[in-house]
């Protein structure tokens, strides 16, 4: 759709009949983001309805709105293409235009680690093949088809597609749009769990990226593999070409796993040295099982070892994921992006030892969409950080079991409720060779203090 498709071709591609030559070249579901020449989606959701700005389309010089057919209000001069359901029709868009592509696509989805494991494969992928990726978090029902759309050109020889999910059903929603060739699965825990039952009901939902006849390979987390649900996937595809290892960061039992060295590490294939590759450029051992799978998924597309020890030496973590930096004599861990019980324990752990004298402090948000594990899981992540950290300041009504928990050891944490409120205590609590970890979810805008702090040497919010 980069290169531009006519209004009838895009209105016949999503079974509706528009007879107009101009042109589109992207998509777009937020008027706000609109560029000169998207077809704008006025898509419904929970907190608005795309139709109430057609108008901003419109100004933004959108090349046509996809309504709904009962849309009746004024079209503000937009040519007007009207379909059942504009979310589904933007679905239907980007999987027809993908399917006239040539291409291989690699999926990856998981509770944590899929934006780096994407990251790190499309790295390894491009030293041999031209590549294009999710860009960010672009994994959801809409996020995905706008990737399709707009970062997309038919010219590449892979695409590596994230696929994210809140309830059962997202993830084949996304493999029906995109079916894969290889799938690979980071691993699974407590994520989204607001809308399951318990931890199978998520593996199961996850397993959903195995299920399109197209994909012959499935890659996925040692820890599933007694999991029924995988089991229960694995034995019911019926593809006659389908094969599936698992891999691990140091369990000897997966087909594929690592063995740390001196000098590096070693990967493994049931036990047997396959390549020796040198230290990595990034911390956290969770960021160590997120480089075996993009590695070995690389290799799976024809990436030989020499290319992919190469390649390592050059990647980097995303934004927002464990940046260790030194600001003003304070060491900051900046792991600001998400929020799950997995990857706050990993964030925890990866912390690096102050300087003589100095504290390590960890500013945690609450973990949202839990639901009826929302108790237990902060619980335990109180728990975990007990031997961990010195001081946590905690932001949110669901962290009071952390503070129930800190409270009963004695420890010294402070719970608060406004971003405003932390800056405060830390300006007060960090000193030069302290270590602070800032980990939290995007919404909750912790981030800010930490541009703050770099910017100006301090926390202090001004009026």
């Amino acid at each position: 759709m980069k290169k531009g498709i006519t209004l009838t071709k895009a209105s016949v591609l999503i079974g509706s009949q528009v007879q107009n030559e101009k042109l589109a070249f992207g998509a777009c579901v937020d008027s706000r983001l609109l560029k000169n020449g998207d077809l704008f989606f006025a898509c419904s959701g929970a907190k608005c309805d795309g139709h109430q700005f057609l108008a901003n389309a419109a100004l933004k010089n959108a090349s046509a709105a996809v309504v709904s057919e009962e849309y009746s209000g004024n079209n503000f001069g937009l040519p007007l293409i009207r379909v059942k359901c504009p979310r589904i029709a933007l679905q239907v868009l980007a999987k027809k235009i993908l399917q006239s592509y040539p291409t291989k696509i690699v999926a990856v989805t998981g509770s944590a680690g899929k934006t780096t494991t994407k990251e790190f494969l499309a790295h390894f992928l491009a030293t041999k093949f031209r590549v294009a990726s999710t860009p960010g978090n672009y994994n959801s029902q809409l996020g995905m088809p706008l990737t399709i759309l707009n970062h997309i050109d038919g010219d590449e020889e892979m695409i590596v597609l994230e696929m994210g999910m809140t309830k059962a059903g997202h993830i084949a929603s996304l493999v029906n749009i995109a079916p894969p060739d290889i799938a690979l699965i980071t691993g699974v825990s407590l994520a989204h769990a607001e809308n399951f039952e318990n931890l199978e009901a998520i593996i199961a939902a996850k397993a959903e990226i195995f299920s399109h006849p197209k994909t012959r390979l499935g890659i996925y987390d040692y820890q599933l593999k007694n999991s029924p649900s995988i089991q229960k996937t694995l034995h019911n595809l019926n593809h006659p070409n389908f094969r599936s290892f698992s891999f691990a960061c140091e369990d000897q039992g997966a087909d594929y796993t690592s063995k740390l060295t001196p000098q590096g590490i070693e990967l493994m294939h049931k036990g047997a040295t396959i390549v020796k590759l040198g230290p990595l450029t990034f911390p956290g051992k969770h960021n160590l099982h997120n480089f075996i799978a993009a590695a070995l998924a690389a290799n799976q597309c024809g990436i030989d070892w020499e290319l992919i020890h190469q390649a390592a030496k050059t990647l980097t973590l995303p934004p927002m994921r464990l940046q260790i930096e030194e600001h003003h004599g304070i060491t900051i861990v900046n792991d600001s992006y998400n929020a799950l019980p997995v990857a706050v324990k990993a964030a925890l752990n990866s912390l690096p030892m102050p300087k003589s004298g100095g504290k390590k402090i960890a500013v945690l948000s609450e973990m949202r969409e839990l639901g009826s594990f929302s108790e237990h899981c902060h619980r335990e992540v109180g728990e975990y950080a007990l031997p961990l950290v010195d001081v946590l300041i905690c932001l949110g009504d669901g962290c009071a079991p952390i503070y129930a928990t800190w409270t009963k050891a004695g420890r010294q944490i402070i719970l608060v409720k406004e971003v405003a409120e932390i800056s405060e205590h830390l300006s007060a609590l960090v000193k030069a060779g302290d270590v602070l970890l800032v980990k939290g979810s995007r919404p909750s805008n912790l981030s800010s203090l930490v541009n703050l702090f770099i910017k100006t040497g301090s926390f202090l919010i001004k009026a």
